[in-house]
Order: C-alpha cells, then structure tokens, then sequence
C-alpha cells in the first residue's frame, strides 16, 4: 500500500542494516565494512532491495502493529547488552569486595601490631620509672654519707674485722648492682625511644590502612549499587519485552481480523461486481439478440423490396462496430511514483501470505486523484463501511475487452465526486491514510467482472 512514512522507514532501514550486520536476512550476511571491498555495491543493492521490500509487505500494517513490532524489536536488541552489562558491573562489585575484605584483613593485623607495640611500650616506660627510682634511692644515699662513700661508712660501722669485711664485700655486691641499674636504664631509655618511634609509624600505617580499607569499602558500595542498577535494568527491560510480546500478539489478532474484514469486503465487492458484470453480460446478449433480430428483419425487408424493385439497388452495409478497449485503456490515477505493485506478499508482522490487490502510488496527503478512465460512479463508501479500504470510490467502466472492468480508489482523505458520471482525467477525490494504512498513498485497484488483477495490464 503507501510509502512509509520517513520515521517508520528510517527505522525500517536501521532494523535491515542491523539484521544485515548480523547475518539474519536470508541469503547469508551482508555487513559492509569496507566500500572498496569487491561485491560491497552488489550486496548494498540487495539490501536496499530488501528494505523495499520490507517497506512494500507494511504497507498493509497499522500504524499502532507497526510501532508496537519496532518497539518490541528494539527491546530484545537492548536485553544482551543490558546482561553483558551486569554481568561486569557483578564481577567488579565482586572484585571490590574481596579487595576490600583484603583490606580489612592487613587493617586487623596492623592493629594487633599496634596494640602489641602499646603493650610492649608501657611495659618499657615502667622499666624505665623503676630504674630512675633506684638510682635516685642511691644518689639519695651518696648525698646522706657526705661522700664518705659506702665501703667506708660500712667498715667504720663494723664491730670485729671479719664483720667488717663482709659487710664491705656486701656494699661492693650492691654497688655493682646499683651501676648495673644505671647502665640498664640508659639501655631501656634508648629502646623505649626506638619503640615510641616503632609505635608512631604503626599508628600511620594503621591510618593508611584504614583510610584503604574505607576507599575499598566505598567502591564495593559504588559497584555494588551500579550492579544493582544493571540488574533493575535487565528485569525492566525483559519485563518490558513480555509486555510489548503480549500487546504484539494482541495487536496481531486485532489487526488480523481487521485485514479479514478487509477481505470479506473484497469479496463482498467482488461479488457484487461480478453480479453486475453477469447482468451487464445478460444485457449485452439481448442487446445483440435485438440487434440481430433486427438485422434479421432489416435483411428480411431488403429482400422483400428487392424482390419488388430489383432495380432500386444494393443495401447500404451496416456501420461497423466500435473499436473494442485494450492495452493503454486506463491513464495513471494521480502523478506520484509508485511504490508498491500487484502481487502476493508475505506479512512479516502476521507472518502469513496474502494478496497485495492493486498498485500503491505515494504522494503526499491531500493530493489530487483522478479517474484513469470515464465510467459511472456505482459505490463512494465511508471509513465504517469499507472493511479496512478507508474511503473508498468504485468506478464502473462497462464491458471492455469482453470483461467488465471497474476500478476502485482506496485510503482517501475526501471525495470530490460520490456519484454519477466521470470523465478521464476528473477530480474524483483525494490521497489519504483512512482504514488500515501506515502513511498517505492511494491503493489502486482494478478488477474484472470483479476479481482483482494486476492493473499494468491496463495500462
């Protein structure tokens, strides 16, 4: 029927190079990655042709089928990135939680570090207060001798010699002692400011630790909710496909019925017409029976004359009959390129074969259509009465060829004639989308004695 309207065919044409890049038209694939690779214009052509065909099997497809079919296909083309796309966003959601547990593992063992570090570091502190305790105990006692000394003040404390020197070998025992405390506390000074400054560089290790362990769990959460994101978009869109699945297949019966009523209007036409050509055939054979019976008596009355006056002279012959209608009968209905020709089409919506009737020309809405030949207007039937033809006038053009020949014009926006008789050429109506159409164009129909045939043939 129509040309598609530009959207649709764009579409169209995008869903064909889609199919073609894959592979899915019939004939194998037909990608054209490269214009100077040789046969890329030969497979070009076969995909342009495609398209046109695609574009001529829709014309009979509403507009609501057609944008729900697209609708759909654009759907499921979407659904493998849409899983392509969570399965990466959970391998990285997966990735980031194990890093993220790495880190809390290196983060409690850096703590534990620390907190052993602490302990180890007060038990230093306290070796260092008991050693600063002793040797002030001890300087304490040098101060309160005088400087005497201790072996001195031992001895002179002594009551017998030997007392004297034992308790002089005492003092030198606790003496050794007490320089031994000195030396240690030096010592345990110096690990203590080893471990203080072991101790600050855990604490930074640990801030580092932590402040890693936060920016892995920030991007678990990141990748996590664009997981999540991804997965919402995959059920939305897988449930937007079963919706559309569902509303195609609803719209598929609808729109069968609708091309079913088309086709009992056509027939319906069809017999009406071929009830018309039968009586305009019965008349036709009176009318030649009359005329014969009438040359039979005009033949039988010559005669008779001529027996009576035999020199009145010869009859005048009968005139001879006009010339029979052929090949060029019809003149193009309207001036638009033609988009669409006779011939059986298979729907690749409703996924059946039909017959497509008559000849598409596409043109632009409200363009002027006129008779292809002079005829009596027999039908002018509005949207509700046509069975999907929209408006659509019938024409009746008599007996031509031996066959009664009449020519409808379907889908039109107006009429400018609903009755009586047309002359070639005269405005009858205009181009439009009325009944089961996708964009302006005028369905073209010839038929005789009421079945439909390839209007080329009358041209």
């Amino acid at each position: 029927m129509p040309a598609m309207p530009s959207p649709v065919r764009a579409r169209l044409r995008g869903v064909v190079s889609a199919c073609a890049a894959l592979g899915l038209l019939a004939g194998g694939s037909v990608a054209l990655a490269d214009d100077k690779e040789p046969g890329v214009q030969e497979r070009k052509e076969r995909v342009d042709e495609k398209i046109d065909t695609l574009d001529s099997q829709l014309h009979d497809t509403s507009t609501q089928l057609t944008a729900t079919y697209f609708r759909l296909r654009s759907t499921r083309s979407k659904i493998p990135g849409a899983k392509d796309a969570l399965a990466t966003s959970e391998r990285a959601r997966d990735a980031a939680a194990q890093k993220h547990d790495e880190a809390r593992e290196e983060l409690a063992v850096a703590r534990e570090r620390l907190d052993r570090s602490r302990r180890d570091l007060r038990r230093t502190s306290q070796k260092v207060k008991d050693a600063r305790e002793d040797v002030a105990g001890y300087a304490a006692q040098m101060y309160e001798t005088q400087g005497v000394g201790v072996d001195l003040d031992v001895a002179l404390g002594a009551q017998t010699p030997q007392q004297a020197v034992d308790q002089m070998a005492m003092a030198d025992t606790v003496g050794d002692v007490r320089s031994a405390t000195v030396g240690e506390l030096s010592t345990t000074k110096a690990d203590l400011v080893a471990k203080e400054d072991n101790l600050s560089a855990l604490e930074d290790e640990v801030a580092d630790k932590e402040a890693r362990a936060k920016k892995t769990l920030d991007r678990a959460t990141r990748t996590r909710d664009e997981a999540k994101a991804a997965k919402d978009r995959l059920v939305s869109l897988e449930g937007r496909q079963t919706r559309l699945a569902a509303e195609l297949r609803r719209q598929q019966r609808s729109e069968r019925r609708r091309l079913d009523g088309m086709q009992r209007w056509s027939d319906h036409l069809q017999g009406i017409l071929e009830a018309r050509a039968e009586r305009a055939r019965i008349r036709r054979e009176k009318i030649a029976a009359a005329r014969e019976r009438r040359e039979r008596e005009q033949a039988a009355a010559i005669a008779r004359a001529r027996r009576r006056a035999p020199s009145a002279g010869s009859a005048p012959a009968p005139a001879p009959a006009p010339p029979a209608g052929g090949s060029g009968f019809l003149s193009l209905p309207m001036n638009a390129p033609v988009t669409s020709e006779f011939g059986p089409r298979y729907h690749p919506i409703l996924h059946y074969w039909r017959l497509h009737a008559g000849r598409d020309f596409g043109g632009a809405c409200g363009a002027p259509v006129r008779a292809a030949a002079s005829g009596t207007v027999v039908a002018a039937n509005g949207v509700g009465a046509s069975g999907g033809y929209g408006n659509q006038l019938v024409i009746d053009h008599g007996v031509q060829d031996g066959v009664n020949l009449v020519t409808t014009y379907n889908h039109l926006q107006s009429f400018a004639v609903r009755s009586g008789r047309v002359s070639r050429g005269q405005l009858i109506g205009y181009e439009g989308t009325t009944g089961v159409s996708t964009g302006c164009h005028l369905h073209f129909e010839t038929r005789e004695n009421g079945t439909p045939v390839d209007p080329r043939d009358w041209f």
